[in-house]
């Protein structure tokens, strides 16, 4: 590995609605950070990044794209956190989520999400008693993913599927060795759409819903690809002291989360999903 460079890797497709600035924050990142501008403003959050490009594209397309024109770029990593670029999150817990995924030997690694922002999964959902949750599902959110596995998922992963069906593409990739867990004591906020900036996901301006479904379904046909149940196989519980610390961060993303949610239902608040 260069001199240069630390130990993690951080890879991101940024646009205007990016909260990257936050991911140095709160510590000295043991990570160097890898931003491809997808969006029409010329070096757009360039001072954030150790690793810069432009480029108009998905997540995974860009990291495709810059993993062919730099070869050598996950094997300079003993891991790679691929998120959204509005994840809130911040240095103390990326450093943490790739600590962990050192410590547990495992193949992808993500931080439940919080309760004030989007859930599409219940799975993935924080949950108050345990530490870590092993299950056969992750979503492509932002997972921490050994750099090896990272490298074959590229290396057959088609770009047209923008979105929907990546996880279940790569999680069809896991094998008999392989581990995938849920953090629940480093946790993250995926914001809301009603937050952005115009209210719109901007992979609608790549793809729209019903055009990521079609893909999804033509790609898992020709592939064989399959969709199962999603389990949770086995899981650490906090211990005593963990559990009361991290107690009052839990009630209020309870608090906040079920009274946006219940403003969507009464229609005072639109954009949550």
């Amino acid at each position: 590995m260069d001199a240069f460079r630390k130990d993690y890797l951080v890879f991101t497709s940024a646009g205007e609605n990016a909260r990257v600035h936050l991911w140095k924050k709160g510590a000295e990142p043991d990570f160097d950070v890898c931003i491809v501008n997808y969006s029409s403003v010329p070096g757009l959050h360039k001072s954030e990044a150790d690793i810069y490009y432009q480029s108009k594209g998905s997540k995974l397309g860009n990291l495709q794209w810059v993993c062919r024109i730099n070869p050598d770029l996950l094997n300079s990593y003993s891991a790679i956190w691929v998120a959204d670029d509005d994840i809130v999150i911040d240095a103390a817990s990326i450093n943490r989520l790739f600590a962990l995924h050192r410590e547990k030997r495992l193949t992808l690694l993500q931080p439940a999400f919080s309760l004030r922002g989007k859930i599409s999964h219940p799975i993935t959902r924080r949950q108050l008693f345990t530490s870590i949750r092993y299950t056969n599902f992750v979503e492509i959110t932002c997972p921490v993913v050994e750099p090896h596995f990272m490298q074959r998922f590229l290396e057959v992963y088609d770009p047209a599927l923008v979105g929907f069906g990546i996880d279940w593409w790569m999680l069809n990739l896991l094998g008999p060795g392989d581990k995938v867990a849920i953090s629940d004591i480093i946790t993250c906020v995926n914001p809301f759409d009603i937050y952005k900036k115009d209210g719109q996901r901007e992979i609608l301006r790549l793809q729209s819903n019903e055009q990521r479904i079609k893909t999804w379904m033509a790609i898992k046909q020709k592939y064989q690809l399959q969709q199962f149940e999603k389990q949770e196989l086995g899981c650490e519980y906090k211990n005593a002291l963990a559990l009361l610390y991290s107690l009052p961060g839990f009630v209020y993303d309870y608090l906040v989360g079920g009274s946006l949610r219940l403003l969507k239902k009464t229609g005072w608040v639109r954009g949550l999903q």
